[in-house]
């Protein structure tokens, strides 16, 4: 079915469509790649957040021809509306934890992956097929520098500065304000926030933060970024204290553990926990369910949980978002445009990557950076999409 069809049969949101009329960039992507012919025919196994931007992405690759076998990275951000819309496009979309090995099933050529998980599966796996790959996120790749010696190249869209520069910090950071709005309902202007990791995302987090009027304290353990949160105007502390004394919580490390018992045993009553990193076991949601004494749903992403009293603290109640997935694609708030232009990046990687098999020199097995080239189209696209010309 073509994406007209599609779109006639499907419930996008109101602000998706707006979104793809005032910001044009997968029309302009679409035009872009099939006029190139490249990804026609090609197979690509892509590992994402379900959602309607990653729908729109997706219709711009069918529509240039490529053959997309999806699978599922969250289910708690998997929008059903967005699946079925991907389905009529002609995408097979993979649920559940054997989403990745289904999709290897079809034998892709390319992969893009988003914390090291399909790839993961593949190299276990050892299949022929896949020529290249592609992560997006600082925990794949810093995962995958672990690995040492890679059987083919993939890309790392994460440390691109597209993807830091604007997705991390104006798309995340403006997300979770609209994220933090839409699930509370109430103003914090003047109240007490604190950001755990000042990377990218971390950084714009804090600044997104500020200027919607709340008073922010940077937690940071590497001396240079802590320095550099310093110096960008934020208080800086340590992590108990920021547990103790502040009403919301943000955790932007990707690092598993990062909240346990001990940590969520010191959280303030009334706090609010509101995970950005990749995974939900950077909050380990499981224990803090296991610790409260009272669970319940204040609307479909938000639960406040009951913790019984422990030595100095009396009974509190905290507030979870999304159930400790990253709630700015859970809530899928805010401004589009970085979340686009990210996406336009990772197929014209996809392209990229296809268009240089067997080409000398090219695309050398093992953990390469996105190539320069691909990240001036990107962001010309986005340009053109914002009506930016040179000579404008």
């Amino acid at each position: 079915m073509n994406a007209d069809g599609a779109r006639e049969c499907a419930a996008m949101p109101e602000e998706i469509l707006s979104a793809d009329r005032a910001f044009p960039i997968m029309q302009l992507l679409a035009g872009a790649l099939q006029q190139r012919g490249f990804i026609s025919g090609l197979s690509i196994g892509w590992h994402c957040h379900l959602t309607w931007l990653t729908a729109l992405a997706a219709e711009a690759a069918i529509m240039a021809g490529a053959r997309l076998f999806v699978s599922e990275c969250d289910a708690m951000t998997t929008e059903p509306a967005a699946v079925e819309y991907l389905r009529r496009l002609g995408a097979t979309v993979n649920l559940g934890n054997a989403a990745c090995d289904a999709v290897l099933a079809n034998h892709p050529l390319i992969l893009s992956d988003t914390g090291f998980v399909l790839t993961s599966r593949y190299l276990e796996r050892k299949i022929d097929d896949v020529i290249a790959a592609c992560e997006i996120t600082t925990s794949g790749v810093t995962t995958l520098r672990k690995l040492g010696p890679l059987p083919l190249p993939v890309v790392d869209i994460a440390s691109s500065r597209l993807k830091s520069m604007i997705e991390n910090f104006h798309g995340v950071g403006s997300e979770l304000v609209a994220a933090l709005f839409r699930l509370t309902g109430q103003s914090w202007a003047g109240r007490k926030a604190a950001v755990i990791g000042y990377g990218a995302v971390g950084s714009g987090a804090a600044e997104y933060l500020r200027r919607a009027g709340l008073l922010v304290t940077v937690v940071e353990t590497d001396p240079v970024l802590r320095l550099k949160a310093h110096y960008d105007g934020f208080a800086v502390g340590n992590l108990q204290a920021a547990l103790g004394q502040s009403k919301l919580l943000i955790t932007a490390t990707g690092a598993e553990g990062l909240l346990g018992k001990m940590e969520w045993a010191q959280a303030a009553d009334g706090l609010y926990v509101f995970n950005i990193g990749h995974w939900p076991a950077e909050v380990s949601p499981e224990v803090v369910y296991e610790m409260s004494s009272n669970r319940q749903k204040v609307s479909e992403l938000l639960e406040e949980l009951t913790l019984p009293a422990v030595a100095d603290k009396p009974s509190r109640k905290v507030y979870l978002a999304a159930g400790g997935s990253p709630v700015n694609v859970a809530v899928c708030s805010g401004g589009a445009e970085p979340t686009l232009i990210h996406l336009a990046a990772e197929l014209l990687t996809i392209e990229y990557l296809y268009s240089q098999r067997g080409r000398p020199g090219a695309c050398l097995p093992g953990l390469v950076p996105l190539p320069a080239s691909v990240e001036r189209q990107a962001s010309l696209l986005a340009l053109e999409a914002l009506r930016l010309h040179s000579d404008s």
